[in-house]
């Protein structure tokens, strides 16, 4: 009996331990099968960012029948209504390829710029060091101090150490490109209190975003230092020095100042940084702080196929523009795979890969940016599309806002009478931009417009976009 007893218990204890085998066996069994399927999740999501980067550049949009085409119904509303009717064919509405919507959308997402209202800071802190000096054999200036103006001159001007008059521009148009800056320019330039600097088209310095980091459109260039910037306006300095108090005034019309931000890694002050602190505005507003920064804009998606044909750095079809609109996309995409938004915004690499300059049309980035160094009233933010319609009123409005000498009707008639500068022969020959582009790019564009739209507090620079 006793031998039973010690055999059932024996059992019993094998039992338990079958029991809790099999147990831990379902938990492990459990474990693996979860693993394989974030595996296979994972998997997929890679896949699709990687077919996203490799699909052919062709079918990037379907087209799908708004109405089908046996639809009596809908015929007879559509009669009814002015629109088609009996034997005409069905509106045709154009689909962005998901996988090109993918790509918009992850960008979207790695736009981290705050929310709501914008906070203007000025220069904010930062340290001087004896290691400070030069970085990439890039100037410091944050820690040059900053020139003491004379009071007698309405220009920002001053005797330097070696007792040599220096000015500084009064104003500056930092943007945009093919938006009509060269014309305006040429226009302010007519006054007969504006003088013009020695850059090119007696415009354009580029010195801010271009000459001082060593950078030229898509090479190299020899840097050059702040003493090099002065002698631009060394002309205009000699003139406004022989004429004390009569409101003489010089500017810089470089329309790459106000986006082209990528010599950001040679400033000393970001040293260490995977995202840019201190960038041009910071620069500008500590060496001239009450510059006058003008910026005019057009609806992003026309300044994109405009410029691309100025630039002549592709095929100049508006198929070739569509296929490099793709491209550049692309490269966005994958370069916000790593980086925010505004960092590959400031990118050189991505500047010099992408011969569509997508980059250029995120003007609420940009000017976010501004707004956080400069307050308000020291900005004039204009539109192409109101300049060319009413060049005498705008222009009126930017001798206002430099506080410029008003000039008679006639004058102002001269003045915006004569012939646009710089208009892009290239694409009127090429013909207008394909549809299914400009669909593309007017999703990749709107919630940049609309935010713009919010900043500005004036919807007229959405472009039309509904919210």
């Amino acid at each position: 009996m006793s031998e039973q007893l010690t055999m059932r218990r024996e059992l019993s204890k094998g039992g338990c331990k079958y029991v809790c085998l099999l147990l831990v066996l379902f938990l492990l069994c459990s474990l693996y099968l979860t693993y394989l399927s974030e595996k296979r999740a994972s998997d997929n999501t890679n896949k699709i960012s990687y077919n996203v980067l490799n699909y052919p550049l062709k079918d990037t949009l379907k087209k799908v029948n708004k109405l089908p085409k046996k639809s009596k119904i809908q015929r007879e509303k559509n009669s009814t209504s002015g629109q088609f009717g009996h034997g005409s064919k069905p509106a045709v509405v154009l689909q962005i390829d998901k996988r090109i919507l993918f790509m918009i959308e992850e960008i979207e997402k790695r736009d981290l710029t705050p929310k709501g209202p914008i906070i203007t800071t000025g220069v904010g802190n930062y340290t001087c060091t004896k290691r400070n000096g030069k970085k990439n054999n890039v100037e410091d200036i944050l820690c040059m101090p900053p020139p003491k103006f004379l009071p007698e001159f309405k220009n920002p001007c001053w005797v330097d150490k070696k007792d040599m008059f220096q000015c500084l521009p009064y104003f500056q148009i930092i943007g945009m490109d093919k938006c009509g800056s060269t014309d305006l320019f040429d226009k302010i330039a007519q006054h007969p209190h504006v003088l013009k600097n020695s850059g090119v088209l007696h415009k354009e310095t580029m010195w801010w975003s271009w000459k001082r980091y060593g950078h030229f459109l898509l090479a190299p260039a020899k840097i050059e230092n702040f003493t090099r910037y002065l002698k631009y306006f060394s002309g205009a300095a000699e003139k406004i020095k022989s004429k004390p108090r009569t409101g003489l005034i010089t500017g810089d019309g470089t329309p790459m100042d106000m986006w082209d931000m990528s010599g950001w890694v040679s400033i000393p002050q970001n040293t260490g940084k995977k995202e840019p602190t201190f960038i041009t505005p910071h620069l500008i507003k500590h060496l001239n702080p009450n510059v006058k920064l003008i910026i005019i804009l057009r609806n992003p998606v026309d300044r994109l196929y405009s410029d691309y044909f100025f630039l002549k750095i592709g095929k100049l079809t508006p198929q070739a523009f569509h296929d490099h609109v793709i491209r550049s996309l692309k490269i966005l995409y994958a370069c916000t795979r790593q980086k925010s938004l505004r960092t590959c915004l400031y990118s050189r690499e991505t500047h010099l890969k992408s011969r569509a300059r997508l980059h250029l049309g995120f003007y609420s980035i940009f000017v976010q940016d501004w707004l956080k160094v400069f307050n308000r009233n020291q900005l004039l933010i204009l539109r192409t599309e109101d300049y060319s319609k009413e060049p005498k009123r705008t222009i009126q409005n930017v001798f206002s806002f430099l506080k410029l000498q008003n000039l008679s009707e006639k004058g102002l008639a001269t003045i915006t009478s004569g012939k646009r500068k710089y208009v892009t022969a290239a694409k009127k020959n090429a013909g207008k931009m394909l549809n299914e582009t400009r669909v593309i790019l007017e999703r990749l564009y709107k919630p940049y417009k609309l935010k713009l739209a919010e900043i500005l507090n004036d919807k007229s620079f959405s472009w039309n976009t509904n919210s």
